[in-house]
């Protein structure tokens, strides 16, 4: 498809709708009024870009109990128009004993300049040893893709026994 533009005076012209990642060339010619003559530039080639988004984590740091669960709250933000109409979250390499779901069934997010607010909860097992885990939450759609961590300390159960007694003899299960 070849179309033309006639610009006159004009230093820019700004070619709108394009597709992302297709190749389109530019070649300008310039014309003297006078004499009628052309002259051609030489021909470029442009790919415009994907539109672009940024993923977000409003509490990337956070601390659970083994057998717990937090919510970590995402934002999308498109940062160029047109951005696109959905992409879609999700989490890769989650250790044993995790798991998380997204306050959107299937993770499909419509991003907006202003930010697309989601929750994701992050469930741990009973069985979940302690440390410090590192979950990656990633956008992707429409040629575009953009990731945030959680960093999230599990911290095991602790147990505390009491006991409001002067003294026990625990070999005989004798207290006084």
């Amino acid at each position: 498809v070849e179309d033309t533009y006639e610009v006159g005076d004009q230093k820019e012209l700004l070619i709108e709708n394009l597709t992302a990642g297709q190749p389109y060339y530019l070649t300008v010619v310039g014309l003297n009024q006078e004499t009628g003559q052309t002259t051609r530039s030489e021909t470029i080639t442009a790919v415009p870009l994907g539109a672009d988004v940024d993923l977000s984590i409003s509490n990337p740091t956070q601390t659970v109990i083994s057998g717990q669960s937090v919510t970590a709250n995402l934002v999308v933000k498109g940062n160029v128009t047109p951005y696109p109409t959905s992409v879609f979250m999700s989490t890769h390499d989650l250790p044993d004993g995790m798991s998380v779901s997204f306050s959107s069934a299937d993770g499909e997010v419509m991003p907006s300049f202003d930010g697309t607010a989601l929750t994701a909860q992050v469930k741990t097992s009973n069985s979940m040893p302690g440390g410090v885990y590192e979950i990656p939450f990633k956008v992707q759609g429409e040629g575009v893709q953009d990731e945030a961590v959680l960093t999230l300390s599990v911290q095991e159960p602790r147990i505390e026994v009491s006991a409001n007694t002067k003294s026990c003899l625990l070999y005989t299960s004798r207290c006084v």
